[in-house]
């Protein structure tokens, strides 16, 4: 596969490998509240394309359980915008698939904030939208069950500054 990209909010993270299911895992703690900024809806959204992929594509990996990288900089870059990580600090690495036999899907960056006062039968056909392909409204994402080799850090993101050459590490 050719070169992936990595996009993280943690920009402290340091060359690794960065187990699947970091994105699930998120979940497990979120608190679905929204006294404390927290919003339950992004847990009916997940778990409606979750359904999804259960009942019609169960041999791809979950997004609750898998990993997430771009196939291109462009894409990866583009998700610094408040509707995809937010304008918090992050980093951009260079990445490659630890495992290339892990089962792997070709979906697209999901917005999530399109899907705000939509019905549940919107969001189950934006579901099937995911599942379906890459979307070429969306930058693209490859979805894998393979851990990720963070190789090279190439860029940081300031806030209001926008993406930025990391120094030599």
């Amino acid at each position: 596969m050719k070169e992936l990209f990595f996009v993280s909010k943690q920009p402290e993270l340091g060359a690794g490998v960065i187990e699947p299911g970091r994105w699930g895992r998120g979940y497990d703690v979120y608190r679905a509240t929204r006294m404390y900024g927290g919003d339950p809806w992004m847990l009916v959204l997940e778990q409606a394309i979750e359904i999804e992929r259960l009942n019609n594509h169960p041999t791809l990996p979950s997004r609750l359980t898998g990993a997430f990288a771009f196939p291109s900089l462009e894409a990866a870059m583009s998700t610094n915008n408040p509707g995809a990580f937010g304008t918090k600090a992050m980093a951009l690495w260079k990445c490659e698939l630890a495992d290339p036999t892990a089962p792997l899907h070709m979906g697209f960056f999901p917005f999530f904030h399109e899907l705000d006062g939509k019905t549940f039968e919107q969001v189950r056909a934006y579901a099937k939208s995911y599942w379906g392909g890459w979307d070429p409204r969306y930058p693209p994402e490859i979805l894998t069950a393979s851990p990720l080799r963070l190789t090279e850090r190439l860029y940081e993101h300031i806030p209001g500054t926008g993406w930025i050459s990391s120094p030599p590490q």
